[in-house]
């Protein structure tokens, strides 16, 4: 299973360097996380997932992170995952929904 430093590290616009330097690394040790060519120890990435602002296990590929989604037009209530919540869609007639930013487990 591939990991998301590098995914979560666009999102925030953050180059290697500047990643490595917030967690006390070189930036090729960032690029050596990112392509699985190196494996952090557990403290390296619980830095590194508190300076991105998600969970080890998250950073590391082995959990979603889901939302609670209500249909404004019935009134449904789902729970989505981050990745299918771009291409949600209710019933037929249901067109928008509303999106809590809360972690649903």
């Amino acid at each position: 299973m591939k990991n998301r430093l590098k995914q979560l590290r666009e999102e925030r616009h953050l180059s290697q360097e500047k990643l490595a330097s917030k967690v006390g690394l070189t930036g090729s040790s960032i690029g050596f996380f990112e392509t699985g060519k190196r494996e952090p120890h557990l403290a390296t990435w619980e830095k590194i997932a508190a300076c991105l602002g998600v969970s080890v296990p998250y950073l590391l590929g082995y959990e979603d992170i889901w939302y609670q989604a209500e249909c404004l037009e019935c009134g449904k209530v789902l729970r989505v995952s981050q990745s299918d919540a771009d291409e949600l869609t209710c019933c037929p007639f249901c067109k928008k929904f509303y999106f809590s930013m809360s972690k649903v487990n």
